[in-house]
């Protein structure tokens, strides 16, 4: 098992809008896929948007343990529960029916993908 020397902090919220206690400032911002549709500063998030910063998100992730060297991630902590109200929403893939996840396992960054646009 290889220990982790760093840590990162990947966000899409500005740092220069959190105060001193790290508290994010601005009012107008998407926190969510359920604010998509909505405006903010005069911006509409578009389901485009949105899956873009996603993907930004998850390509950085997985770039950061690419340059670790690392190769897998252990599974702890581990809550799985797909709902029907889940399965009904317009972001529901239907590979995420096929993720097998079992707790204190481990996960190769080809799957890891996938597991990320889950959450």
């Amino acid at each position: 098992m290889k220990h982790i020397q760093h840590q990162w902090r990947v966000t899409k919220y500005n740092p220069t809008f959190r105060d001193e206690h790290g508290y994010y400032t601005l009012v107008e911002e998407w926190t969510s896929p359920s604010d998509i549709g909505e405006t903010f500063d005069g911006n509409e998030l578009t389901l485009e948007d949105y899956l873009r910063i996603e993907e930004a998100y998850i390509d950085s992730a997985i770039s950061f343990m690419e340059e670790s060297g690392i190769q897998s991630v252990r599974v702890l902590g581990l809550e799985v529960s797909i709902t029907e109200e889940d399965r009904a929403s317009f972001l529901y893939e239907s590979e995420f029916e096929g993720v097998v996840l079992k707790e204190d396992s481990l996960v190769d960054l080809g799957a890891l993908r996938l597991i990320m646009k889950m959450v």
